[in-house]
């Protein structure tokens, strides 16, 4: 059976790379609603915002994530190492359905 260690370090590396992608994805949310104009942004605001709470709960799982599978490596421990992976799921299954919120509201 692969040590907690091993498998830490995996997910250490997809939970930083989806963290570092769902913080290009909420830049690019933030330009798009810059790019609409004040009275404008009201109307758009709801649609933007929902996503952006999304990616924001996703990149916070991912860099909750990356603590719990370093713990995991310093302290050897197969509890946290489950409890990382855990997350990490949570984790993508948010970039996911931030993913499926855009493509939904391009109809």
């Amino acid at each position: 059976m692969p040590t907690p260690d091993s498998i830490s370090s995996d997910i250490i590396t997809a939970a930083t790379f989806l963290a570092g992608s769902i913080l290009v994805y909420l830049g690019n949310l933030n330009s798009g609603f810059a790019a609409f104009g004040r009275e404008e942004q009201g109307y758009v605001r709801r649609g933007f915002r929902r996503r952006a709470w999304v990616a924001l709960s996703a990149f916070v799982t991912s860099v909750l994530t990356v603590a719990a599978a370093l713990a995991s490596a310093w302290f050897d421990s197969s509890c946290l190492m489950v409890m990382s992976a855990a997350l990490l799921a949570v984790a993508f299954l948010g970039g996911i359905a931030s993913a499926f919120m855009l493509v939904a509201e391009l109809g």
